[in-house]
């Protein structure tokens, strides 16, 4: 991890992003990214509901246990 600035890595089935938060991984199976530079504007609402997603998805057995139950 040589990069100074924050980022979020994602281990996770696809979740909607209509804000537009993930920077990278789009096309990986399950790893995404949210990074971001030192001064960046960032979307706290969404950034926050998409944690919130991340969360209970993860409380919930995460993605493959999700998927196995439809």
């Amino acid at each position: 991890m040589g990069s100074r600035d924050p980022r979020v890595d994602a281990y996770l089935e696809p979740l909607p992003d209509p804000d537009g938060l993930i920077t990278a991984g789009h096309t990986n199976t399950t790893a995404r990214t949210i990074g971001f530079r030192e001064g960046d504007p960032i979307a706290r609402e969404a950034l926050l509901a998409f944690l919130r997603r991340l969360i209970a998805d993860n409380r919930a057995g995460g993605w493959r246990a999700i998927a196995k139950r439809g």
